[in-house]
């Protein structure tokens, strides 16, 4: 695909954004533009309708969107992505405590709640071949369709720039505050076994303290066997 983002292997995104102290892609691709916002203790903070956003160079139809998120309330409408680069409501939101998109006809909520400032994982992808949409939080299915409208198509209207934009709404009050610990992008519709065997491109702290104590471990017992 020619989005400007390079093809990778299985399983490994062509483009991640750690965020870990700025908006560059550990990948070397485009670099997300920021709206506001700072980035401290290794995620991004953003306010009310700040956010980031990633210029595409033509629309992205196939995709998978990988991030851990944080929002500071979930219960009204809180954009979480705009496909349309700021020229329509339809999108991802979170909404009374639950991941929804929002669409033409009847909108789709998800079964598993959003927890207001607590880290959870979204999944979200679009096969441009079956039109089919699936979204997960923390690997758990919330809603799946058949985007016929392109509700979920990054593209842009006339005269707009194509963007994938994150947290930032179309108008100024359906969002929220919060923060983003990595948001990683494949170029196509990873398959439901697929999302559920990858493990975060980013791991989370307890994970470093965990191999940390193991590797203290690892260091002990060969000590002990070398004085021996």
């Amino acid at each position: 695909m020619a989005t400007g983002i390079a093809q990778a292997s299985v399983h490994r995104p062509q483009q991640l954004f750690q965020l870990n102290d700025g908006p560059s892609d550990s990948r070397g691709g485009a670099t997300l533009n920021t709206h506001g916002g700072s980035f401290a203790d290794g995620h991004y903070h953003f306010g009310v309708n700040q956010g980031l956003s990633l210029q595409l160079a033509q629309p992205l139809a196939s995709y998978t969107i990988d991030m851990r998120f944080a929002l500071d309330q979930t219960s009204s409408y809180a954009r979480l992505l705009d496909f349309k680069s700021g020229a329509s409501d339809r999108g991802l939101y979170a909404y009374q405590d639950a991941l929804t998109f929002y669409r033409a006809g009847a909108s789709l909520m998800g079964t598993t709640a959003l927890q207001a400032q607590q880290m959870q994982r979204l999944q979200l992808s679009r096969d441009d071949a079956s039109k089919e949409v699936r979204a997960y939080l923390d690997g758990v299915l919330q809603f799946r369709f058949q985007d016929l409208a392109g509700d979920a198509l990054f593209q842009a209207g006339a005269g707009r720039s194509t963007q994938a934009r994150f947290f930032i709404d179309d108008g100024s009050t359906e969002a929220s505050r919060g923060r983003v610990d990595y948001i990683a992008v494949y170029d196509r519709a990873l398959r439901p076994a697929e999302l559920g065997d990858i493990s975060s491109p980013v791991p989370e702290p307890k994970s470093y303290a965990l191999l940390l104590a193991g590797l203290g471990v690892m260091v002990f017992v060969a000590r002990r066997s070398r004085a021996r």
